[in-house]
């Protein structure tokens, strides 16, 4: 039973022949009281003691770069809050009604009519 899981699971996931003379520098084969630790899934990642192992690439950013990324996000903040005192000033401008020609007519979104036309049917 075991040799047939064990079949599946070759035919699931295939042997890959490593290849050490491509491996960085310090990077040695796994000894044969340690390959029990390691194990594969269907999409081919990796596990160690059944746990995965993960690779992170973090961006790294120059001097320059920060100084920029810091820059910018300030001026977005500025722009931001800007927007923001523009929208509340015309919104009191409206309330008030001191631009009454760039205010929008304020009207129901369903209007009712209360009272029958003359002629209309019910």
């Amino acid at each position: 039973m075991a040799d047939a899981n064990w079949e599946q699971e070759l035919r699931d996931v295939p042997y890959q022949k490593p290849e050490p003379s491509t491996w960085p520098e310090g990077v040695r084969q796994i000894g044969i009281g340690e390959i029990s630790a390691l194990g594969v899934d269907s999409k081919g990642r990796l596990y160690w003691h059944g746990q995965l192992v993960e690779i992170r690439n973090r961006i790294k950013l120059t001097y320059w770069q920060s100084v920029g990324a810091i820059v910018v996000s300030f001026f977005v903040i500025i722009g931001g809050l800007g927007s923001a005192a523009q929208g509340t000033a015309v919104f009191h401008d409206c309330k008030m009604q001191l631009w009454s020609f760039a205010c929008p007519r304020w009207a129901p979104a369903n209007p009712v009519n209360i009272e029958p036309k003359s002629g209309a049917r019910n």
